[in-house]
């Protein structure tokens, strides 16, 4: 097969480059804007909200033989009540995936008589949020106060 015109293969040549060069700018520019710092202060009662009317297995909350779907309200009540420490491991986690520095938040829960804290704010919280979770362990009381 003989080519008599290269007019056609040097466009095929010049649409698959630009095709290329396109795909190279959008990789470049997706990977520029991504965010590797947590997020900011947001909402306290989106985070609240997300995480306790969650539901999880117990094998993901950190008790090794319970592989029963709860909401994570259900096992942070038990944690405190167990005062096993599962709780505070899993929220601290939690919370330090969203806002990092341990300084910039507190949480703490409180379920009967048992309470526990997570984070260290040190200032004076710009904004903060309390309600209670209903648990078959009696009600969950949150507070998230974020600096």
């Amino acid at each position: 097969m003989v080519l008599k015109d290269r007019r056609g293969f040097t466009g095929v040549a010049d649409a698959m480059f630009f095709i290329a060069f396109i795909g190279i700018a959008a990789s470049a520019l997706s990977g520029c804007m991504s965010q590797d710092e947590p997020a900011g202060p947001g909402d306290p009662s989106e985070f609240a909200d997300t995480v306790f009317t969650g539901r999880v297995r117990g094998t993901d909350f950190g008790y090794i033989d319970v592989p029963r779907v709860e909401e994570v309200a259900a096992y942070t009540a038990a944690s405190l009540i167990l005062e096993d420490g599962t709780a505070e491991k899993y929220l601290e986690e939690l919370a330090g995936k969203m806002y990092g520095d341990p300084g910039r938040y507190r949480l703490t829960v409180s379920c009967r008589d048992a309470e526990s804290s997570v984070g260290g704010l040190a200032e004076k919280p710009s904004a903060s949020y309390s309600h209670a979770y209903g648990t078959p362990y009696g009600d969950l009381e949150v507070l998230l106060e974020l600096a």
